[in-house]
Parts: C-alpha cells; sequence; structure tokens
C-alpha cells in the first residue's frame, strides 16, 4: 500500500500584506502618477474658463472659437505625439523620458501662466499636452516593467537582484 502525502493548503496572503511587499519606487511612481493626473485635470477643468472669461479683469478675453481652436490643436497634439514619444522612452528608459517630461511640464505651465496673447498662450497649451503624453507614455513603460515582475514573482520570493 502506498501512501501519499497530501500537500498542505498555502495560506493566502492578505491584501494588506501584498501591499506591504510593494518596492518603494512602485509607491513613488503611483503617487506621482496620481498629483500629476490631478494637476494636469485640474488644469483641463480650469483653463477654458480663465481663457474666454470676458467680464474678469485678469482673464484672457479670447472668443469661443479662439478657445475652440486651442483645444482642437491640444487634441491633436496628444493624439500625435505618443507615437514618437512611445519610441523615446523604449530606447532612452522611462527615467530619462520622466526627467524630460517633468521639465517638460515646468516649461508649460510657465509659457502659460506668463502669456496673454494668443499664439505664446497656445503655444504653452500644445507643450503642456506634448507633455502629458511623453508622461503617460514613460509612466506606462515603468508600468509595464512591474507588473512584469510582479508576474515573474508570484507565488515565490525574489531575490532583489531580479528587480
Amino acid at each position: 500500500m502506498s501512501a501519499t502525502v497530501e500537500e498542505l493548503p498555502t495560506r493566502q496572503q492578505t491584501m494588506a500584506e501584498q501591499l506591504r511587499e510593494l518596492p518603494r519606487a512602485f509607491w513613488m511612481l503611483n503617487i506621482m502618477e496620481m498629483l500629476e493626473r490631478l494637476a494636469y485635470y485640474g488644469v483641463r477643468v480650469v483653463i477654458p474658463i480663465y481663457i474666454a472669461q470676458a467680464d474678469e479683469i485678469h482673464g484672457l478675453h479670447f472668443s469661443q472659437s479662439e478657445k475652440g481652436f486651442i483645444f482642437m490643436l491640444w487634441a491633436l497634439v496628444q493624439t500625435g505625439v505618443p507615437v514618437f514619444s512611445g519610441g523615446f522612452a523604449d530606447r532612452y528608459g522611462f527615467k530619462r523620458t520622466i526627467a524630460v517630461s517633468i521639465a517638460i511640464k515646468v516649461v508649460g505651465y510657465l509659457v502659460m501662466a506668463t502669456q496673454r496673447e494668443f499664439w505664446p498662450f497656445t503655444i504653452g497649451c500644445l507643450v503642456l499636452a506634448a507633455r502629458s503624453t511623453c508622461w503617460s507614455t514613460s509612466a506606462d513603460f515603468s508600468g509595464r516593467r512591474w507588473r512584469t515582475f510582479s508576474t515573474a514573482c508570484r507565488g515565490r520570493r525574489c531575490s532583489t537582484a531580479a528587480r
């Protein structure tokens, strides 16, 4: 009679235990992404009011058609830039891409804050739109890196060399 050894059931980790095991870089990336999205979408909500507000002394006083033109160009840039910025992230790495993205973001916000004429302000908006696509591409790239790492190490402890 042959005896089989039953495997002991393995205890599943709780969600809190799984969250504690995530590396520091994972949390930094997610917090940066959250703050970036909050700032970006905050600007996207307020900027139409700032552009066309005729009754405010410090508003830009652009027409509705000029506001529509700015947002059309913004959408075109956001759609077209990822074709090139994805290659940049793949070639130079996500850390450099994020650094360049942050520098472009600062320039875009500064130009938008200081320019009161149509074309300089529009250029600031387009710089910000180009930056947001660079950020998304690099954050997606680094997110894939962490997903690949966590999938490869699922169910066992991975050494820090594998990270």
